[in-house]
Protein backbone atom coordinates (compact mmCIF):
# COMPACT_ATOMS: atom_id res chain seq x y z
CA UNK A 1 0.00 0.00 0.00
CA UNK A 2 1.27 3.46 -0.90
CA UNK A 3 2.64 5.54 2.00
CA UNK A 4 1.10 8.84 2.99
CA UNK A 5 2.91 12.02 1.94
CA UNK A 6 4.38 14.26 4.65
CA UNK A 7 1.53 16.73 4.18
CA UNK A 8 -1.08 13.94 4.38
CA UNK A 9 0.53 12.63 7.60
CA UNK A 10 -0.55 15.87 9.30
CA UNK A 11 -4.17 14.91 8.54
CA UNK A 12 -4.19 11.08 8.56
CA UNK A 13 -2.38 8.04 9.87
CA UNK A 14 -2.88 4.34 9.21
CA UNK A 15 -5.07 2.69 11.88
CA UNK A 16 -3.27 -0.21 13.54
CA UNK A 17 -4.10 -2.92 16.06
CA UNK A 18 -1.58 -1.84 18.69
CA UNK A 19 -0.12 1.16 20.43
CA UNK A 20 1.83 3.59 18.30
CA UNK A 21 4.18 2.26 15.65
CA UNK A 22 4.44 -1.24 17.14
CA UNK A 23 1.02 -2.38 15.91
CA UNK A 24 0.15 -3.80 12.51
CA UNK A 25 -1.87 -1.78 10.02
CA UNK A 26 -5.43 -3.06 9.79
CA UNK A 27 -6.80 -4.26 6.45
CA UNK A 28 -10.09 -5.98 5.66
CA UNK A 29 -11.38 -7.80 2.58
CA UNK A 30 -14.77 -7.15 1.04
CA UNK A 31 -16.25 -9.91 -1.15
CA UNK A 32 -17.31 -9.49 -4.76
CA UNK A 33 -20.70 -7.75 -4.72
CA UNK A 34 -23.45 -7.30 -7.32
CA UNK A 35 -24.07 -3.58 -6.64
CA UNK A 36 -27.81 -4.05 -6.07
CA UNK A 37 -27.78 -3.07 -2.38
CA UNK A 38 -27.98 0.64 -1.61
CA UNK A 39 -27.67 2.43 1.70
CA UNK A 40 -31.10 4.08 1.55
CA UNK A 41 -32.86 0.68 1.60
CA UNK A 42 -30.60 -1.03 4.17
CA UNK A 43 -32.77 -0.52 7.27
CA UNK A 44 -31.65 -3.80 8.88
CA UNK A 45 -28.07 -2.48 9.04
CA UNK A 46 -28.97 1.19 9.62
CA UNK A 47 -32.04 1.80 11.80
CA UNK A 48 -31.44 5.55 11.30
CA UNK A 49 -30.83 6.68 7.68
CA UNK A 50 -30.37 10.35 6.81
CA UNK A 51 -33.07 11.55 4.39
CA UNK A 52 -30.36 13.49 2.52
CA UNK A 53 -29.51 10.24 0.70
CA UNK A 54 -32.80 10.75 -1.16
CA UNK A 55 -32.33 14.53 -1.47
CA UNK A 56 -28.85 14.07 -2.98
CA UNK A 57 -30.04 11.34 -5.38
CA UNK A 58 -28.10 8.48 -3.77
CA UNK A 59 -30.94 6.02 -4.31
CA UNK A 60 -29.91 4.11 -7.47
CA UNK A 61 -28.30 0.68 -7.63
CA UNK A 62 -24.64 0.69 -8.47
CA UNK A 63 -22.12 -1.52 -10.23
CA UNK A 64 -20.90 -5.01 -9.49
CA UNK A 65 -17.44 -5.02 -7.89
CA UNK A 66 -14.66 -7.57 -7.49
CA UNK A 67 -13.23 -8.62 -4.13
CA UNK A 68 -11.65 -5.47 -2.69
CA UNK A 69 -9.06 -4.92 0.02
CA UNK A 70 -9.71 -1.95 2.30
CA UNK A 71 -7.30 -0.05 4.53
CA UNK A 72 -8.36 2.00 7.54
CA UNK A 73 -7.04 5.45 8.44
CA UNK A 74 -7.56 7.80 11.38
CA UNK A 75 -8.03 11.55 11.12
CA UNK A 76 -5.40 13.22 13.32
CA UNK A 77 -6.24 16.89 13.16
CA UNK A 78 -9.28 19.08 12.66
CA UNK A 79 -9.83 18.91 8.91
CA UNK A 80 -12.46 19.57 6.28
CA UNK A 81 -13.97 16.67 4.34
CA UNK A 82 -12.10 17.86 1.24
CA UNK A 83 -8.78 17.89 3.18
CA UNK A 84 -9.42 14.33 4.39
CA UNK A 85 -10.37 13.16 0.88
CA UNK A 86 -7.28 14.79 -0.63
CA UNK A 87 -4.97 13.37 2.07
CA UNK A 88 -5.87 9.77 1.24
CA UNK A 89 -3.28 8.14 -1.05
CA UNK A 90 -4.08 7.55 -4.71
CA UNK A 91 -6.05 9.46 -7.32
CA UNK A 92 -9.63 10.46 -6.61
CA UNK A 93 -11.07 7.28 -8.14
CA UNK A 94 -8.89 5.16 -5.79
CA UNK A 95 -10.64 6.59 -2.70
CA UNK A 96 -14.19 5.49 -3.51
CA UNK A 97 -16.24 2.51 -2.32
CA UNK A 98 -19.59 1.57 -3.84
CA UNK A 99 -22.73 1.85 -1.73
CA UNK A 100 -22.98 -1.94 -1.66
CA UNK A 101 -19.39 -2.16 -0.38
CA UNK A 102 -20.16 0.41 2.34
CA UNK A 103 -23.21 -1.58 3.48
CA UNK A 104 -21.13 -4.77 3.54
CA UNK A 105 -18.30 -3.09 5.49
CA UNK A 106 -20.84 -1.86 8.04
CA UNK A 107 -22.39 -5.32 8.33
CA UNK A 108 -19.10 -7.21 8.64
CA UNK A 109 -16.61 -4.81 10.24
CA UNK A 110 -18.46 -2.44 12.56
CA UNK A 111 -16.20 -3.68 15.39
CA UNK A 112 -13.43 -1.62 13.71
CA UNK A 113 -15.49 1.59 13.66
CA UNK A 114 -14.73 4.71 15.63
CA UNK A 115 -16.25 4.39 19.10
CA UNK A 116 -19.28 6.27 20.40
CA UNK A 117 -20.16 9.57 18.79
CA UNK A 118 -17.07 9.72 16.55
CA UNK A 119 -17.97 8.92 12.91
CA UNK A 120 -16.46 6.28 10.68
CA UNK A 121 -16.19 7.69 7.17
CA UNK A 122 -16.43 6.34 3.63
CA UNK A 123 -16.40 8.15 0.30
CA UNK A 124 -18.80 7.18 -2.49
CA UNK A 125 -19.96 8.49 -5.85
CA UNK A 126 -23.47 9.51 -6.80
CA UNK A 127 -23.05 7.79 -10.18
CA UNK A 128 -20.90 4.68 -9.73
CA UNK A 129 -20.41 4.40 -13.51
CA UNK A 130 -18.79 7.84 -13.68
CA UNK A 131 -15.00 8.18 -13.77
CA UNK A 132 -14.10 11.15 -11.59
CA UNK A 133 -11.93 13.98 -12.85
CA UNK A 134 -11.00 17.48 -11.73
CA UNK A 135 -14.12 18.90 -13.38
CA UNK A 136 -16.79 16.70 -11.83
CA UNK A 137 -15.67 15.23 -8.53
CA UNK A 138 -16.93 17.97 -6.21
CA UNK A 139 -20.56 17.38 -7.24
CA UNK A 140 -20.28 13.59 -7.43
CA UNK A 141 -18.33 12.56 -4.31
CA UNK A 142 -20.12 12.24 -0.99
CA UNK A 143 -18.81 11.54 2.48
CA UNK A 144 -20.76 8.84 4.28
CA UNK A 145 -20.58 8.97 8.09
CA UNK A 146 -21.58 6.01 10.23
CA UNK A 147 -22.09 6.37 13.95
CA UNK A 148 -21.77 3.26 16.10
CA UNK A 149 -24.13 4.49 18.80
CA UNK A 150 -26.73 6.85 17.36
CA UNK A 151 -28.29 7.87 20.66
CA UNK A 152 -28.80 6.61 24.20
CA UNK A 153 -32.30 5.31 23.43
CA UNK A 154 -31.56 3.44 20.20
CA UNK A 155 -29.38 0.61 18.94
CA UNK A 156 -27.64 -0.12 15.69
CA UNK A 157 -25.83 2.14 13.28
CA UNK A 158 -26.84 5.65 12.23
CA UNK A 159 -25.74 6.79 8.78
CA UNK A 160 -25.61 10.33 7.37
CA UNK A 161 -24.30 11.82 4.13
CA UNK A 162 -22.45 15.06 3.42
CA UNK A 163 -21.40 16.75 0.21
CA UNK A 164 -17.62 16.77 -0.11
CA UNK A 165 -17.39 20.56 0.19
CA UNK A 166 -19.69 20.83 3.22
CA UNK A 167 -18.70 20.79 6.85
CA UNK A 168 -15.33 21.59 8.22
CA UNK A 169 -13.84 20.45 11.44
CA UNK A 170 -13.81 16.67 11.67
CA UNK A 171 -11.26 15.24 14.05
CA UNK A 172 -9.66 16.77 17.12
CA UNK A 173 -7.35 15.66 19.95
CA UNK A 174 -8.80 12.47 21.42
CA UNK A 175 -11.43 12.26 18.67
CA UNK A 176 -10.08 10.40 15.63
CA UNK A 177 -12.69 9.50 13.01
CA UNK A 178 -11.73 6.43 11.00
CA UNK A 179 -11.80 6.38 7.21
CA UNK A 180 -12.19 3.19 5.15
CA UNK A 181 -10.42 3.34 1.75
CA UNK A 182 -9.88 0.67 -0.93
CA UNK A 183 -6.26 -0.46 -1.49
CA UNK A 184 -6.57 0.66 -5.09
CA UNK A 185 -9.40 1.58 -7.37
CA UNK A 186 -12.53 -0.46 -6.72
CA UNK A 187 -12.67 -2.78 -9.69
CA UNK A 188 -15.96 -3.15 -11.52
CA UNK A 189 -16.95 -6.49 -12.97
Amino acid sequence: MKALSDQAQCVLRRFNDGDGEMGRDVYVELPALDGQTIIFNSHKIFPEIDMCFKEFGLTSCGVATRETGVGIYEVLSRSSLLDIFNALPGDMNDKILSQHQIVEACRAFSYLFSPGITPTMFFCKKDENLILDEQNYRENVFSIHVYDRPSADSTGLRIVVFRLLEYHGFGSPGNHPRVFKPYGRTKQI
